[in-house]
């Protein structure tokens, strides 16, 4: 059974988006609506009439403001799960992410064929239906400040995952994992009662569970000098995350760690 996805396409050229909308039009997988929005009218009655899945934006549009026209449909109710990706040009392929309160799902850089403009929306609309960590993986999130904690218990909630736990410090992740299995430890480097080596140390010298044991670490620190990268390389640790960081390097962090994991046992 197809999906149904409802597409507003916002482009500078009207040749480029009617290619652009045949092409969604004649996808396999989904059942694909497009709203092809030629005018800011156009795009106003559209999202006051419709109800749309997926935005699709020209970057360097001409038409109107489209990083503060998307940041306000992005706090609305009515749009907040939609996906947005912008379409621009190699050198400001990183300008979109720059924007925070937007959550850009994906960037699509010119050139591109209209087989890669559509596998680009498409990745990020299975991610927005099926969510990038399943359901029964289990996270525990170590972080001494409340405020990082905070940002992120609300980035596993953008990213539709309830199955996680917070804790401040090191004695209180121990005493989490004497009982309970995780399969993904968010870890901030530098903790009151010691580091998060000693996290990873009992995690993989642990007895008591293959999956705590074999349970992928992710350090979190504002640590960024080479000397701290390779101290986690000579550790093994392969991903980190260097503070501060926004939702899409967070999402995808985790969803490099999972698939590297993934292709490795394949």
């Amino acid at each position: 059974m197809k999906g149904k996805i409802s597409v507003a396409l916002c482009m500078s050229l009207k040749e480029e988006a009617r290619r652009l909308a045949l092409k969604l039009t004649t996808l396999e997988d989904y059942e694909v609506t497009v709203y092809n929005c030629d005018s800011f009218n156009e795009f106003i009655d559209c999202i006051a009439t419709k109800h749309i899945d997926s935005f699709v934006f020209d970057y360097l549009c001409d038409k109107f403001n489209v990083i503060e026209i998307a940041e306000k449909l992005r706090n609305t109710q009515k749009f907040c799960r939609a996906t947005f990706a912008f379409v621009t040009h190699e050198k400001h392929k990183d300008r979109p992410y720059h924007h925070p309160k937007v959550k850009v799902d994906t960037v699509i850089t010119r050139p591109f064929s209209r087989k890669q403009f559509s596998e680009s929306l498409m990745n990020a609309w299975d991610k927005q239906i099926n969510g990038i960590l399943p359901k029964n993986l289990s996270v525990l999130i170590l972080d001494n400040n409340p405020n990082v904690l905070e940002i992120l218990g609300m980035h596993m909630e953008q990213l539709s995952h309830k199955n996680f736990v917070t804790c401040s410090t090191v004695g209180e992740a121990k005493e989490l994992m004497e009982n309970q299995d995780f399969d993904l430890l968010l870890l901030d480097w530098d903790l009151e009662d010691g580091t998060c080596f000693e996290i990873i140390d009992y995690a993989r010298d642990t007895k008591r569970s293959k999956r705590l044991k074999e349970s992928i670490p992710i350090v979190i620190t504002g640590r960024s000098d080479v000397e701290d990268i390779m101290t986690l390389l000579q550790k093994d640790i392969k991903d980190h995350i260097i503070k501060p960081f926004d939702y899409s390097e967070f999402e995808d962090k985790i969803a490099y760690a999972l698939e590297r994991r993934r292709a490795a046992k394949i």
